[in-house]
């Protein structure tokens, strides 16, 4: 199978993490492409031994972006490694007609091979809805309104572009990153997830739709609408970290991180993040300031309180 992550080196070992589950699930030989911009020698290199017990080809894809990173919207939630995706028609191998892009913060935890193996029709795209179908208009932001609110109610859902089956046999040649450029120069450059508006945006008429609770599903509403680590682990084939993520010590932690960890316990970077983990528990100050702000406003409201005391008993003792 042909797979697709794009990172920085700050997502190096995540990226491990994802990679390291990928094969696990899924044994035989696969094609790794990575898109990236900043990794070096030693980062592929790490990727590579971190790696090296699977039937696994590494493919780094280097991304030239300086001549579009002033052109394109970035911010610290929101990278330039976003935008890589749509780079893939053309920085593939001519041999590759498809390939299953992932997001490094998704855990594969069975086999792909029906997903894989989806015969595309006419569709550039196979994905699922996004954020478990919770998205309404009316939760969308002004532009997405605007673009998109024609197009729902004609069959069309907007979909997620973290887990994507791409057809690029047919993409090759008929869809670039300056196709995706005009339509973020007719959006203003005003998108709210760029890459997934944009995608969206072009393909909304060639999507063909992947259950969402099998290959894409979001772990915290996931787990808000009662799912646990045992559903996901008995019905589920790619769950998706977004938004919260289980390595970071500020998220509010729930039982279907369990399958992260699980993972990254089959990882040479192991022991790394989990004391990366614990550090960052021990310098978080998110709860103690919880609670200083609980007592604070416990205080004003008793003040307010004692304060309507003392303006009845006035009234009373006027009486």
């Amino acid at each position: 199978m042909n797979f697709a992550l794009s990172f920085n080196r700050a997502y190096l070992d995540y990226a491990i993490v994802a990679i390291t589950s990928i094969c696990e699930s899924n044994p035989g030989h696969h094609d790794v492409y990575i898109l990236h911009s900043e990794l070096d020698d030693g980062d592929i290199t790490r990727l590579n031994e971190s790696l090296e017990r699977y039937d696994l080809s590494v493919l780094p894809l280097k991304v030239d972006f300086d001549k579009y990173r002033d052109r394109l919207p970035a911010s610290d939630f929101w990278s330039h490694e976003i935008y890589y995706r749509l780079l893939l028609p053309e920085m593939l191998p001519p041999g590759v007609d498809r390939v299953l892009y992932l997001d490094v913060d998704v855990i594969v935890h069975g086999a792909l091979d029906d997903l894989y193996g989806t015969d595309f029709g006419e569709a550039d795209l196979v994905g699922c809805y996004d954020s478990n179908d919770t998205l309404r208009v009316a939760d969308m932001s002004e532009m997405q309104q605007e673009m998109f609110a024609p197009l729902i109610g004609n069959g069309y859902k907007y979909f997620n572009s973290g887990v994507l089956l791409m057809n690029i046999a047919s993409m090759r040649g008929r869809v670039s990153f300056e196709t995706y450029l005009s339509v973020m120069k007719e959006w203003d450059f005003k998108m709210t997830a760029p890459d997934q508006d944009i995608l969206n945006y072009v393909h909304h008429d060639r999507i063909k739709y992947a259950d969402y609770r099998k290959y894409d599903l979001f772990a915290r509403p996931a787990y808000n609408s009662g799912w646990r680590y045992e559903d996901v682990t008995e019905r589920n084939v790619i769950v998706h970290f977004a938004g919260s993520k289980p390595w970071l010590s500020t998220n509010i932690h729930y039982s279907i991180e369990k399958l992260w960890w699980d993972y990254a316990r089959k990882t040479p970077c192991y022991v790394e993040l989990m004391e990366r983990f614990v550090r960052s528990v021990f310098e978080d100050t998110s709860v103690e300031d919880y609670l200083k702000g609980l007592m604070e406003e416990s205080a004003a409201q008793k003040k307010q309180m004692q304060q309507i005391m003392d303006r009845m008993q006035a009234i009373l003792n006027r009486e």
